[in-house]
């Protein structure tokens, strides 16, 4: 192990500050400190050495909990795709990101796996990789203290409601895990005189909204890289202010080599939290590292391989003639094949769509007599003050799964009415009220079989989305069917 961390070298940039620090002999030693703003072309200090750097930038790197039901076909990487565009307001080719899978809960009824995502704007960050270069340093891994800290968490608190506190200077960081799975994340400063009342009030804030939004108490509170005045005489005063035991992980500040480190110290005293990280190292740079590692045992490779082929073209030197001769034949009839099964396959397409334009057309034909029916009855339906924005037919347009899925999922949705619409009301009981008195109606009325809706934004914006499942009639049967 010691002979590893002789090699390890762990750089931490903290908005223009960078700190490094390696291990040798089996203790850290401070390497570098120094201000990104006095890095230049040609100052090498170290020669190719390998580094992994934790990248403290609040304002360039977003993170962002993803979950996912367990069960079920989904293509996790275009989805993460599409969360970490619409998180940056950027395609994916201006971006570096990367995910990784932090735990799973049941969530009323329903396993969720939840994901971790770190994304950055790529022109945001490549300057500051240029300037480690010209240190000399190939960065093999980047990755975040927010990862690092929910990595900590999960590993100390496995079940119930927990807390982990992390001291940095006057920055307090406090994480909020639920069964071991991250829940939020709070920062908050200590700087006047009675900070500690400050930071109880904190506590207790995010004691009250982990129990609000998550329905868990917080049973225990860690605290890692803990000041004097908590080992001596703070922690009994948070135990009795928040009522939940308070355990300090070692080591403490005063008992680390450098404190001045920060958020380092974290990872350079426990080294097993990094293999699961992120790395938010641009793809282009991990395959130039991979490339390197393996570059002369490649060019060996290839050097036996050629030598070995033009010892074997050589030798069959006549046989390769006839055979080339037969492949240009052969090449000839296989283009002529091509060319056939291009106009067949042409033809085959254009029959599969006349099909499926005619089974469009007699659909819309055989349902086409009850659908005035519905668009009658519909507006004595709705109350006063809610509005319809859109109504579409037979397909289901929110980009969201509704919270109330019909039962067969398989049916065909031909009989499927969507309503998009609005209560126009600023107060939430209102909004609430108004909104389901049209969904009783509608639920009501004698055209519909059934309905489910989705209400996220109704208090925020007073947006709905209503699935109307119709009943279908049969040509010998009456409307009370």
């Amino acid at each position: 192990m010691i002979g590893r961390r002789k090699k390890k070298l762990f750089l931490y940039l903290q908005e223009q500050s960078l700190v490094g620090v390696k291990w040798e002999m089996g203790k850290v030693k401070k390497v570098i400190d120094t201000q990104m703003d006095q890095i230049y072309p040609d100052t090498q200090i170290f020669r190719g050495e390998e580094a992994v750097l934790i990248l403290d930038k609040q304002k360039e790197i977003q993170h962002q909990i993803l979950s996912f039901p367990t069960p079920g076909k989904i293509n996790l990487k275009k989805l993460i795709e599409y969360e970490v565009q619409s998180l940056m307001d950027a395609p994916s080719s201006e971006l570096v990101y990367d995910y990784r899978f932090i735990g799973s809960s049941q969530e009323e009824g329903t396993s969720m796996n939840f994901y971790l995502i770190g994304a950055y704007r790529r022109k945001e960050i490549l300057p500051w990789l240029e300037k480690l270069a010209w240190l000399g340093l190939n960065i093999t891994k980047i990755t975040t203290p927010l990862d690092i800290l929910i990595e900590k968490g999960r590993k100390l608190n496995p079940k119930g409601g927990s807390g982990l506190m992390v001291f940095e200077d006057l920055m307090v960081h406090f994480l909020f895990f639920r069964n071991g799975v991250y829940g939020f994340q709070r920062t908050f400063e200590l700087q006047e005189e009675g900070f500690q009342k400050d930071l109880i009030l904190e506590l207790q804030r995010s004691f009250f909204y982990a129990k609000q939004k998550f329905k868990l108490p917080i049973e225990k509170v860690s605290i890692l890289l803990a000041p004097e005045w908590i080992v001596k005489e703070g922690k009994i005063e948070l135990e009795e202010a928040l009522g939940v035991p308070i355990e300090i992980i070692p080591p403490v500040y005063l008992e680390l080599w450098l404190p001045e480190i920060k958020l380092l110290n974290t990872l350079i005293n426990d080294v097993a939290l990094l293999p699961p990280l992120l790395n938010l190292l641009p793809a282009e740079i991990i395959r130039e590292r991979g490339v390197q590692k393996f570059s002369w045992a490649l060019s060996f490779t290839e050097l036996v391989i050629l030598g070995l082929m033009l010892i074997w073209t050589y030798i069959n030197q006549e046989a390769l003639k006839r055979d080339l001769a037969l492949l240009q034949i052969q090449n000839r009839q296989l283009q002529s094949l091509q060319v056939n099964l291009q106009n067949q396959q042409e033809k085959l397409n254009f029959i599969r769509k006349l099909i499926e334009e005619s089974k469009i057309v007699k659909t819309h034909i055989k349902e086409k007599r009850n659908i005035y029916l519905v668009f009658e009855a519909l507006p004595f339906l709705i109350p006063e003050n809610v509005y319809l924005e859109s109504i579409t037919w037979g397909s289901l347009s929110s980009e969201q799964p509704t919270p109330h899925p019909p039962p067969n999922l398989g049916e065909s949705a031909s009989n499927l009415m969507v309503l998009q619409g609005k209560v126009d009301s600023s107060a939430p009981e209102e909004k609430y009220s108004l909104f389901f008195q049209f969904l009783k109606a509608m639920e009501s009325s004698p055209f519909i079989e059934r309905v489910n809706f989705q209400t996220e934004e109704l208090l925020s914006q007073g947006k709905f989305q209503i699935n109307a499942y119709l009943k279908r009639i049969e040509s010998n049967h009456e409307f009370n069917q």
